[in-house]
């Protein structure tokens, strides 16, 4: 078992590191090179609870939009040959 496995739940994991690639995708975006981790993320969320200074101003209602929004199906290509 992991070590993160071990101290969190499946599914607390499975939010963070999702929530993680949505923020480090909007970096990239944005052009800034931070690169955040699922734990850094848990980092985050205690201290701006606890109201405490944080490293990273992390807008996490922005990241539940994002993460609340379907992805957007694309429609299968149109084949265009003849059939003879």
């Amino acid at each position: 078992m992991e070590s993160k496995q071990a101290r969190f739940s499946p599914e607390i994991v499975a939010w963070y590191e999702r929530a993680s690639t949505v923020e480090n995708r909007r970096r990239l975006d944005a052009g800034i090179a931070d690169l955040i981790t699922w734990s850094d993320l848990v980092r985050v969320a205690a201290c701006q609870v606890a109201g405490l200074p944080v490293a990273h101003e992390i807008d996490f209602a922005k990241i539940h939009a994002e993460m609340g929004k379907k992805p957007v199906k694309k429609a299968p290509a149109k084949r265009t040959t003849k059939r003879a």
